[in-house]
């Protein structure tokens, strides 16, 4: 068989494979969940779960007018979820002396539920913002055709329209920055000196926990002397 014969079969064989291989990555789709960029912000209320108007039915978005606003929606509560929430609920603390409302909304259907799993977020999170359980189940406010193969959807709006809108179907930290620049664009903050400062703490936080493990084993190294 000629070279040129054999070149072109290992090519077209690679080919080949390379497309087998296409095929089983996982798919790209792009997710779609609540009102895209340009949209409208309707107004929707919520079971209060923290801050002076637990357990009342309250509707912050008419409440907080053309203010800026960061507004999460939880499709899901686990540790993903966590390390994304933490830096988008410090920035919304430090911005909030610069006019930017937020709300965290948990999904659920059942409100009595998810009102005590709340509490119990923001008592082990130390959650200062507003936070809320939807009234209409796992759906969400019915005009935001919420999406509920995401795990979180982060709306970031100013003047009752939507100007960001984040889909998230396999949330982390490294989320947070393009999220918290887009807030920043309408409050200002300084987005990079925050990051720093939950990588830090995430930093202590391991530390402590490898403190602890070893302060668990010292017991039983004793025992076995």
């Amino acid at each position: 068989m000629h070279a040129h014969s054999e070149a072109r079969i290992r090519a077209g064989t690679l080919c080949a494979v390379l497309l087998g291989a296409a095929t089983l990555l996982p798919s790209q789709e792009v997710r779609y969940s609540g009102p895209q960029s340009g949209e409208p912000l309707d107004s929707f209320s919520v079971l209060a779960v923290n801050g002076p108007e637990a357990g009342t039915e309250v509707d912050f978005v008419s409440r907080w007018g053309d203010d800026p606003i960061l507004l999460i929606f939880l499709h899901q509560l686990d540790r993903n979820i966590a390390a994304l929430l933490r830096p988008c609920e410090w920035f919304a603390r430090d911005r909030a002396e610069a006019g930017l409302k937020s709300l965290i909304v948990f999904l659920h259907d059942d409100k009595v539920f998810g009102e005590r799993r709340m509490q119990a977020v923001v008592k082990s999170m130390g959650i200062q913002i507003p936070v809320g359980v939807s009234l209409e189940g796992l759906e969400g406010p019915g005009s935001y055709g919420l999406n509920k193969s995401v795990a979180i959807t982060i709306l970031v709006a100013n003047d009752r329209e939507v100007t960001d809108n984040y889909a998230i179907v396999q949330p982390g930290v490294v989320d947070a920055p393009k999220i918290l620049n887009a807030v920043s664009a309408h409050v200002g903050g300084d987005v990079e000196k925050l990051m720093a400062r939950v990588h830090d703490a995430d930093r202590r936080a391991m530390m402590a926990r490898r403190a602890r493990a070893r302060q668990a084993e010292q017991p039983k190294s004793n025992d076995s002397n």
